[in-house]
């Protein structure tokens, strides 16, 4: 399986909340990067961040959904080019933004991703070689 397939696969278990079908998709060392993000900057590892992240997820937003506009693939990395629109908790509020996400995977299996503010950069970085 290539690695966009595997971020597909990523994908569609975020947007059904399925911890057991995503855990599935990532390496017991996963490392989900998300220190760019304006809202609860930080660094999850391995199965229990990623239970930590979609729990904060949950509690956070009502609703969250990732729009993949363009999937940006080389090698063991792909670049995710997303709009995100979410709908907060209680307070109903939403929001729209465009982001990128670059996940990068080894022997089949997810190991890292990070969150990137700005797609143009990401874009950027990942086209030249020096995202990582």
């Amino acid at each position: 399986m290539t690695t966009a397939e595997l971020v597909r696969r990523a994908y569609a278990a975020l947007a059904k909340r399925d911890f057991e079908a995503l855990a599935k998709l990532a390496a017991p060392d996963f490392e989900l990067d998300v220190t760019e993000r304006v809202f609860n900057p930080a660094t999850y590892r391995g199965e229990d961040g990623l239970r930590q992240f979609l729990a904060e997820v949950d509690e956070l937003w009502e609703s969250m959904d990732l729009n993949v506009e363009r999937l940006v693939e080389r090698g063991d990395d792909v670049l995710a080019l997303l709009l995100v629109d979410i709908k907060g908790r209680g307070s109903g509020l939403l929001l729209q933004d465009r982001i990128a996400q670059h996940w990068t995977a080894r022997d089949g299996k997810l190991v890292r991703m990070r969150v990137r503010a700005d797609q143009d950069t990401a874009l950027a970085e990942f086209e030249s070689g020096a995202a990582h």
